[in-house]
């Protein structure tokens, strides 16, 4: 068995697949969030790793998608669209006896305002703009095993993504698969159909 869980923020605080999915519905965008991330993508991921300024990263958004919206009003919609994918209550029964760990590629102050919202906490937290560097990279995985000095084998990793699940079991740990846009990954230790599932049965 494991010892500590790994979540990804967006499959577990999104039903949008990414936040190019986000921005192309909170900006009206008329072609594809895929053709949106070739647009806006280096500089989110600058934004991500903490290389420039998310004014600097709202206002590209702006160009890009020729809306009107303020910055303030772009923020405060994208971050509407996020909110945990389970209940309070099985969160909490489920970390009586798991450590949980979050792990993601995404914005320090936009996390701390969901988790002030939703009153959630995680044993370990880790995020892109604070390591300076996004998934895929090893480094990130591999924090979390080394904050609890453990092995990568103690982890299990919860994603909707099939890169994490490879990259995950590459490492050695435990892998569960909740379905996102990717429907099925046969190389995957478990396979639950959402998060709250996954949780009910953890707690």
């Amino acid at each position: 068995m494991f010892k500590v869980i790994i979540f990804d923020l967006i499959g577990v605080f999104s039903e949008h697949y990414n936040e190019y999915s986000i921005f192309k519905t909170i900006t009206s965008y008329k072609g594809t969030a895929k053709s949106l991330k070739a647009y806006v993508g280096h500089d989110y991921n600058k934004l991500l790793t903490g290389q420039s300024t998310e004014l600097e990263f709202w206002n590209k958004l702006k160009k890009a998608t020729n809306t009107r919206k303020s910055v303030d009003s772009l923020k405060k919609d994208f971050l509407k669209h996020f909110h945990p994918l389970f209940t309070y209550e099985t969160f909490e029964k489920a970390k009586n006896n798991f450590k949980t760990a979050l792990c993601s590629n995404f914005v320090n102050s936009w996390w701390l305002y969901l988790k002030n919202k939703f009153k959630l906490s995680f044993d370990y937290e880790v995020l892109s703009s604070s390591l300076k560097i996004m998934k895929p990279s090893e480094q990130m995985y591999l924090s979390v095993p080394n904050f609890f000095k453990i092995r990568p084998s103690d982890c299990a990793y919860v994603s909707d993504e099939i890169e994490d699940i490879e990259i995950a079991r590459n490492l050695g740990m435990k892998t569960i698969f909740i379905p996102g846009e990717s429907k099925e990954c046969r190389i995957a230790d478990y396979y639950y159909k959402n998060v709250q599932e996954l949780l009910e049965v953890l707690s």
